[in-house]
């Protein structure tokens, strides 16, 4: 299926969420409606969350959320991802581009810039209505630091919120490039990313990292994470990690 509607810009690129979301039903209903989301850059007019009650056989692409007038040139779904929270609440951290005007905000530490997009950093959104209208996470919707950027979300056995990101350019931690992640113990309201930082891997070499870092949970409770970077011998690799989480408190 070519990503786009057909009255799209033809200059632009389109772009999308990294993943799919489904909102479930009435209890007992057996009904569900996927969500996904699609969008231009510098085209806040071209903002669109499609959506599908036949697991995705077919879309109605008609919809527009209230983004706020957002015009970032990733667009508002580009190199993003959406979590739904066990309150229902939607959690959406996108890409902002270090060249535009969100990049650079009152209460985050920036890193100096580089001459490409490894510079970009994460901002969150949330929704309250499945989609149909969005507000900055917070005062200014800081999430992180940057130069960090590619989040994934996953909610563990435990109860705790996991959240795993890349550290591509410029680390303010004091460690070189690579695999993070936090932790939210109240299933995504809040976070703190200097507390409750672990580094999973700083293997990268270079002024860019790769890393990614989408994670699952075993069922002895251990983890698994993979992750790119970039070796001295100038080659990217790709490995993955076995690790476990301190306990909770």
């Amino acid at each position: 299926m070519i990503i786009g509607p057909k009255n799209f810009p033809g200059d632009v690129n389109a772009g999308t969420d990294r993943n799919v979301l489904e909102i479930p039903g009435a209890d007992g209903s057996g009904e569900s409606t996927v969500l996904f989301g699609v969008s231009q850059g510098l085209t806040a007019g071209h903002t669109y969350l499609w959506r599908s009650t036949d697991s995705g056989r077919t879309w109605d692409r008609s919809f527009q959320p209230d983004t706020q007038g957002w015009d970032d040139i990733d667009g508002f779904y580009s190199n993003s991802f959406t979590y739904r929270a066990a309150s229902g609440k939607l959690l959406h951290v996108l890409r902002v581009d270090a060249t535009g005007k969100y990049w650079k905000l009152p209460d985050v530490k920036i890193a100096g810039r580089v001459s490409n997009d490894a510079a970009d950093r994460m901002m969150m959104w949330t929704s309250t209505d499945d989609g149909a209208s969005w507000r900055r996470y917070g005062k200014f919707g800081t999430f992180g630091a940057g130069g960090e950027m590619y989040p994934r979300f996953l909610k563990l056995a435990d109860g705790r919120l996991l959240l795993t990101f890349t550290v591509r350019s410029s680390s303010t931690d004091g460690h070189p490039l690579g695999l993070r992640a936090t932790i939210s113990y109240d299933d995504g309201e809040h976070w703190d990313f200097a507390t409750d930082r672990l580094v999973l891997e700083q293997k990268n070499t270079g002024p860019s990292g790769g890393g990614y870092g989408n994670t699952i949970q075993l069922d002895d409770g251990g983890l698994v994470s993979c992750y790119s970077y970039r070796g001295v011998d100038d080659k990217t690799h790709v490995e993955v990690m076995r690790w476990r989480l301190p306990a909770a408190h």
